[in-house]
């Protein structure tokens, strides 16, 4: 059997025993499995297909310096199991790694790895034919997300010019509208993914700075009119390989702030982190999601936007963790 492990990991306080009790009672809820107990662990069966797969507890092992305590073996093409502990797990607070990907699978249980799929002749001669491997594709659609061979670097593919090669002409000249680098590895993909700031939307990034990921539909290219930002900061965590926000809004971390005459949304965020907050020169990316309206001191209503401001490292620790518990301020310069 082409058997593949997967391991669930926890990283805030666990009592393994209980956690898995719990995973069982899930998979238990569900009509089109049955769920046995053979030689201390779980036995999943299918109900309609010819299909098992193994759930047990494990002797902790090290999962990128944090100790994996259960483990899901499966054949590679078993999508069914797997989506299933991908939405389990979640709810009691795991996730799960793919040592053969050497990341966590993203959030987002659509996105799934390829290595579960099998894919059409054709499909396969386009990969092979641009030296392509396929890593996650949405479920029942020709979105592919890959690395170009003996890179690390995570490629969105054209899905439009991958269904013309598929269905008409297979063209192996070089074709530099057929993707473009969304991430510089698997880990940041996640990473990023789960933040939504991976596109999704091939040709809205397309020879365009990814950046700033603008959700909001506010027109960022010309802004000539006041407008105020909330920023939100999140700080990148290795351990956990995600971004995790670094504070609440009532800290006094979590300031107010505008886009100054003349000033861009870069040039504002990376003003505020120099010299508002102190703690970074620049950012890894951004992330416009929502638009609210106050009214400044004038009266006039004024947008306002949120911005996700995502940092690998920071610089004045203690000052900012010292900020982070004492409450919210506004900057005089808010509504000035």
């Amino acid at each position: 059997m082409d058997e593949k492990s997967y391991y669930l990991v926890r990283f805030d306080t666990l009592n393994v025993d209980e956690d898995f009790n719990t995973f069982v009672s899930f998979l238990s809820s569900i009509p089109e499995i049955t769920v046995s107990l053979e030689d201390n662990q779980v036995i999943l069966s299918y109900k309609q297909k010819d299909q098992k797969a193994i759930f047990k507890k494990i002797t902790p092992k090290t999962i990128i310096s944090t100790p994996a305590s259960m483990v899901i073996q499966c054949k590679a093409s078993d999508y069914e199991t797997l989506q299933i502990f991908r939405e389990i797990a979640p709810k009691i607070k795991y996730r799960i790694y793919n040592p053969n990907l050497g990341c966590f699978f993203p959030n987002d249980i659509n996105l799934i790895d390829v290595s579960q799929l099998i894919f059409p002749e054709k499909e396969i001669s386009v990969f092979r034919a641009k030296r392509y491997e396929p890593l996650f594709s949405y479920s029942k659609t020709n979105l592919f997300y890959a690395q170009p061979a003996g890179q690390q670097a995570v490629h969105f593919l054209n899905p439009a010019m991958f269904s013309y090669f598929v269905d008409y002409d297979l063209d192996e000249s070089s074709t530099p509208e057929f993707s473009y680098e969304v991430a510089p590895n698997l880990i940041e993909f996640t990473a990023f993914h789960n933040q939504d700031l991976i596109p999704v939307n091939y040709y809205q990034y397309y020879q365009k700075s990814l950046k700033i990921i603008n959700l909001s539909g506010f027109d960022l290219e010309h802004i000539n009119r006041k407008v105020f930002i909330k920023p939100w900061f999140f700080l990148y965590d290795k351990t956990k390989q995600e971004y995790s926000l670094m504070t609440s809004e009532k800290s006094a971390l979590h300031l107010a702030d505008k886009i100054r005459q003349g000033e861009t949304l870069d040039i504002t965020i990376k003003r505020i982190l120099r010299e508002e907050v102190k703690m970074a020169d620049d950012y890894i990316r951004a992330k416009v999601t929502k638009i609210e309206f106050d009214r400044d001191r004038d009266g006039v209503l004024t947008p306002r936007l949120w911005v996700g401001i995502y940092l690998k490292e920071i610089k004045n620790k203690e000052a900012v963790k010292e900020k982070t518990q004492r409450g919210w301020t506004s900057l005089k310069d808010e509504v000035s």
